[in-house]
């Protein structure tokens, strides 16, 4: 499948873009740490389906897992 990109930009301050390994996203005890964050702080992660360039290019390797994540204040 092609995609065509029409335009980039820098990821915001708040937003982490994760390329795939597999002790990062994929990991029980990553989502543990997102969750207890999101429990007990007045932050909250959010998962974005927003994919980065190099993400898109390394799709075969990281399964087309994107563990992209931005936090948003709760206030």
């Amino acid at each position: 499948m092609s995609e065509i990109i029409v335009k980039t930009r820098q990821p915001d301050e708040n937003e982490f873009f994760f390329k795939y390994h597999e002790n990062i996203g994929s990991s029980e005890e990553f989502s543990r740490l997102v969750k207890y964050i999101n429990n007990n702080s007045n932050i909250n992660f959010v998962k974005i389906d927003i994919e980065t360039v190099d993400q898109m290019q390394m799709a075969k390797n990281y399964c087309g897992k994107s563990f992209n994540f931005k936090i948003i204040s709760k206030e």
